[in-house]
């Protein structure tokens, strides 16, 4: 059974047993409310006989006679005496003679159920015999008017119950289709991009219920799919382009040396020296693709706590002394101790120093300060600055502002990509800033 089905029978059903609790409920307080009134109207009857009673003088009163005028034609009224005798009875119904009698001091008022009778109404009150003993009078009155009634109602509801069966199937098929019709535009939608390998979203009109968020997500998630994806085949085209590259630098140098290496030393060493040194970038350009994959797996990460301080003097010790670069570093406190993995912010802060010595020749400032809870590190270079169309991308997977200074510099492209994968294993995230011609500013926020 399909969700349209379900959801056609499951509407029908609940709508129909609504519709039962109600003609349920209409039954029986309709049945209430119509023998309590007619309890009502048999007492006021009784009630009547007695002020008749009262109104003579008792020893002068007909008891026969008086009981006669007042005897209702489907009922019964009988004097009853302590001894649980009837001593008078007037009835228009043979029906009623044989009832069993029994003496009650009080006013009792019910109804009873009685065999080739049906339902009656009981009433018994206590009053002055005409031989000024108290004796108990009672009425006894068939409810077979009312029994009709009810039996007439009792029809009405159950055929109005099967007519509403259609409507009921009718109102629940709209539902289905209502529910249903975004769904199957979703399912239709995912199977065509399935089959054919495409990324279209879907588009529904004024659906702002829960189907319209999860078509919005699904929509979202598609995109980000296809952003995944092109990246993804983006990676693998610049990843073959920059493994062929020194690929083709070693075989073009492995053929010069084949041929003029044995007549000419000079370039033989120099064939030799070129080979070791594309060599030497084709295998740092695999260890960062590999890196890379390890941090966005969040593999091999070793927290521990970090005194960040040190670590950031010793990285710019590094770069100072290796390209002669002033750097100046301000920090709030001597100490400053964060959970993180060592080796990581070691090599997220050469990134980034890396880079800025790469596009300026002037000093470096690096800060390290803690706002709102949170570590904020900025490394600021007063270099040319980054394009506003580049800010956007520098990230990406072999992304370069400037390719042949990338290439003069010995960069993969990879080092800013691998900066905010590190950011992002620490649960942290990274800024850049950029003014053309006046320099650069990346930032980097950590939740302490």
């Amino acid at each position: 059974m399909n969700l349209k089905t379900k959801i056609t029978w499951m509407s029908a059903g609940l709508f129909l047993a609504f519709l039962l609790i109600i003609q349920v409920f209409i039954y029986f307080s309709f049945k209430h409310v119509l023998i309590d009134r007619e309890i009502e109207r048999v007492a006021d009857d009784l009630s009547v006989v007695m002020e008749a009673f009262a109104g003579e003088e008792v020893s002068e009163v007909d008891p026969f006679r008086l009981l006669n005028a007042y005897v209702p034609t489907n009922g019964l009224i009988r004097i009853v005496n302590a001894n649980d005798e009837a001593i008078q009875i007037v009835t228009r119904d043979e029906r009623l003679i044989d009832l069993p009698v029994k003496f009650v001091s009080g006013t009792q008022k019910q109804t009873e159920v009685i065999e080739d009778v049906g339902r009656v109404a009981k009433i018994s009150m206590p009053m002055i015999y005409t031989d000024n003993q108290v004796r108990m009078i009672e009425t006894i009155q068939s409810l077979e008017d009312v029994d009709d009634l009810l039996d007439l109602l009792m029809i009405v509801l159950v055929i109005s119950f099967f007519v509403m069966f259609i409507p009921a199937v009718l109102i629940g098929r709209s539902l289905s289709h209502l529910v249903i019709r975004p769904l199957s535009v979703l399912s239709k939608a995912m199977r065509d991009n399935q089959r054919n390998g495409e990324w279209k979203s879907v588009k529904l009109k004024h659906q702002n219920d829960e189907i319209g968020q999860l078509v919005a997500r699904y929509n979202t998630m598609n995109a980000r799919l296809q952003t995944m994806f092109e990246q993804q085949q983006q990676f693998v085209s610049n990843a073959s382009h920059e493994l062929k590259t020194p690929l083709a630098v070693i075989k073009s140098y492995a053929r010069l040396v084949e041929r003029q290496g044995k007549e000419k030393p000079e370039v033989l060493e120099e064939g030799l020296a070129t080979i070791n040194s594309e060599t030497d970038r084709m295998d740092h350009l695999i260890r960062q693709m590999l890196l890379l994959s390890t941090l966005e797996r969040k593999e091999g990460m070793t927290v521990a706590k970090v005194e960040l301080v040190g670590l950031i003097k010793s990285a710019i010790r590094s770069i100072s002394m290796a390209f002669e670069r002033t750097v100046n570093f301000n920090y709030y406190q001597a100490e400053v101790f964060y959970p993180a993995d060592e080796s990581q912010l070691n090599q997220l802060i050469y990134i980034l120093l890396d880079n800025a010595r790469k596009y300026s020749e002037n000093q470096i400032d690096l800060t390290l300060t803690e706002q709102d809870q949170q570590l904020i590190i900025t490394v600021t270079d007063y270099g040319e600055g980054i394009p506003e169309e580049d800010r956007t991308q520098i990230f990406n997977r072999f992304y370069r502002v400037d390719r042949a200074r990338n290439r003069k510099t010995g960069g993969t492209g990879l080092g800013l990509t691998i900066a905010k994968a590190i950011v992002v294993a620490h649960s942290g995230e990274i800024e850049v800033m950029s003014e053309l011609g006046k320099g650069t500013t990346f930032r980097v926020i950590l939740p302490k």
